[in-house]
């Protein structure tokens, strides 16, 4: 089995450590960093976001009941 290392001991396509996380290219384009992809977006929505909102909307809901106090924002309509 032949090593992927030249004659002089180096990688043949350079140090793959340097360019580890850096966008490249392929077949002359450029990619894009990494970013988060609209899926991603969703699930943080689902997660993260939509919980909080819920337990916000549950002890608003709870305080009401119990004295009588409104204290989100759709108490002002």
């Amino acid at each position: 089995m032949k090593s992927a290392r030249n004659d002089k001991g180096q990688h043949p396509h350079g140090d793959p450590a340097a360019t580890r996380g850096a966008p490249g290219t392929v077949m002359g384009w450029r990619l894009p960093g990494e970013r988060l992809t609209r899926t991603g977006w969703l699930f943080v929505l689902a997660v993260f976001v939509l919980p909080v909102l819920a337990l916000g909307l549950l002890l608003d809901a709870v305080v009401q009941w119990i004295w009588g106090w409104c204290l989100g924002i759709w108490c002002w309509f």
